[in-house]
């Protein structure tokens, strides 16, 4: 119980500070999306990456759950993460696995608050009344941060 309560805490504090961010540090990002056919259908935790060799490894094993032949990311997404991109930041990688592939993806923001990066993300439904497909969406998500930030030890989601 007290987890539990503990995590709404976290996740309503998180809220407060993006809407009213004299209470956090707004952090500057990019983000890239790849939206794939097939992932983990319970998502994965936020992963902080710092090297080419972490990222290497992240993508090693989010393919390897996959458990088919497929290929989820393009050589040319791959390149971006080398070693001249780690000397000045680093990557926040999740997975959100969404029920359609009707269904967008979004991060709205990224806040620091001591040792944590919260990051705000928002999935997009359509209209109501809309007609949405069957299949899953699998959302591999890749926040690029400054280097700056690399303090951070946790990060939390916030997905509304």
């Amino acid at each position: 119980m007290k987890k539990m309560f503990a995590s709404v805490f976290l996740a309503l504090a998180a809220a407060l500070c993006l809407i009213f961010p004299a209470c956090s540090e707004g952090v500057p990002y990019e983000v890239r999306y790849v939206k794939a056919p097939l992932g983990r259908d319970e998502g994965s935790a936020p992963r902080i990456l710092k090297s080419a060799d972490e990222f290497e490894d992240y993508i090693a094993a989010e393919t390897e759950a996959v458990e088919v032949p497929v290929t989820l990311f393009e050589d040319d997404f791959l390149a971006r993460y080398d070693d001249a991109f780690f000397e000045d930041g680093f990557v926040v990688a999740f997975m959100v696995a969404l029920g359609s592939g009707s269904y967008g993806f979004q991060v709205r923001g990224v806040t620091s608050e001591d040792e944590m990066l919260l990051i705000a993300c928002e999935v997009g439904y359509p209209p109501p009344g809309t007609a949405v497909t069957e299949d899953m969406a699998y959302w591999y998500t890749f926040v690029e941060l400054e280097s700056g930030y690399d303090f951070a030890g946790t990060v939390e989601l916030i997905v509304n």
